[in-house]
């Protein structure tokens, strides 16, 4: 097998037919590995310092694409300046399942001689900072191993919730709906066709810039309760959901969901399709028609959308909270960092800022609900204060 770094845009761009077949035939992919969320990602988010670090491997007689790690190299730190990896469309946008993809007749062999080749980027590194990879690749396996007795591994889980949907929207309600889905989709959906609700799904390329706006608008005031009073979606964001949903409408995989009463949308919610699982993405509503639980009345609209068309599951993303589990989910450790540190001063530095972060967050995880809120906003101050070592 021949592995090859690609590092231009161009080069990324030009492989986006036989990326994705490769993924379609993967024992293990995930719809955040496909091309064209993973190329919107890049041009939004990747620093003018950053370089791409595409491993491909290919078969070294037919030239058939056989495995890709999609990786990129940036610094992070104030402190300590860290040379880091990591994988492409980590971070910002809500990306799980990342790491490599490979043909499933030589998974294996793939897997080892992709890892091989990112290994020796060892001697240019401090960290490879490698997140939310799926635990049944071969590669994470790998991964795992990957420092040697050169270098120190930490490992963090991750629970990510999935709905396991039934053949039938009846089927739903009696045996997976908890309390508050089942209210959502009788008297929650009675009150608000009261108020004359409507649920629309955008379908046209031509209303694609208007609702990305209104996308953003809802999530933004769902995420300052949930994150801060300042928070706003920042420029980088909207470039990318522009030209991601844009490429995911016209694949016919886009499922974007407003409640609209007398014309306004008050509620959202973005998932796309891939495979035969409905991938939820974001939420958000107007806050002054909370009284009549939009979010939770839209998601029954979800739900029942996603059983309609055949899926099989409902992927809800990281964290297993209450009210997901109420909606039927299942909690499964499904995803994991691996972070692999040099024996250098900067990864050293970010080795002890990265444990103390972490440890905090699981902490403050542990404590009554109650206690949360508040110690979250204290942890922001100090999140600030290790961003200097971080990055």
């Amino acid at each position: 097998m021949d592995v090859r770094i690609i590092d231009d845009e161009a080069g990324f761009a030009s492989m986006s037919s036989e990326w994705n077949t490769l993924l379609e035939a993967a024992r293990r992919g995930g719809p955040f590995l496909r091309h064209e969320w993973l190329l919107a990602w890049w041009r939004a988010f990747g620093r003018e310092d950053d370089r791409l670090m595409l491993f491909t491997c290919r078969d070294a007689s037919t030239g058939e694409l056989i495995g890709v790690l999609p990786c990129y190299e940036t610094s992070a730190g104030v402190v300590a300046h860290a040379r880091v990896v990591r994988l492409l469309g980590d971070g910002h946008v809500g990306s799980t399942g990342l790491g490599a993809f490979m043909h499933p007749s030589r998974e294996q062999e793939a897997a080892e001689r992709l890892v091989e080749e990112l290994a020796a980027q060892r001697t240019r590194h401090d960290v490879f900072d490698l997140r939310l990879i799926d635990t049944g690749s071969p590669f994470f396996d790998l991964a795992c191993e990957m420092g040697g007795r050169s270098a120190r591994v930490s490992l963090d889980c991750h629970v990510s919730a999935r709905i396991d949907l039934p053949a039938t929207w009846a089927l739903y309600l009696a045996e997976k709906a908890g309390k508050r889905p089942r209210r959502a989709a009788g008297h929650g959906r009675r009150q608000l066709e009261k108020a004359g609700a409507t649920v629309e799904m955008v379908r046209e390329a031509c209303e694609l810039a208007a609702a990305i706006e209104d996308m953003l608008r809802l999530w933004e005031v769902r995420m300052k309760d949930v994150v801060g009073p300042r928070f706003c979606a920042s420029p980088e964001c909207r470039a990318f959901f522009s030209e991601v949903l844009g490429s995911l409408l016209s694949q016919g995989r886009l499922r974007l969901r407003f409640m609209v009463i007398d014309g306004d949308r008050i509620a959202v919610d973005l998932a796309f399709r891939y495979r035969d699982t409905t991938n939820a993405v974001l939420t958000g509503f107007d806050p002054q028609w909370s009284r009549l639980s939009v979010s939770n009345v839209l998601c029954t609209y979800v739900v029942e959308g996603a059983i309609d068309e055949g899926c099989a599951a409902l992927d809800l993303g990281l964290g297993a909270q209450p009210y997901k589990l109420e909606w039927g989910a299942s909690d499964l450790a499904r995803f994991s960092d691996v972070r692999v540190y040099a024996r250098t001063t900067a990864a050293r530095m970010r080795r002890t800022a990265d444990a103390s972060v972490s440890a905090g967050a699981r902490a403050i995880e542990a404590l009554p609900a109650s206690f949360r809120p508040p110690l979250r906003s204290a942890g922001k101050s100090i999140r600030t204060l290790a961003k200097g070592l971080r990055g």
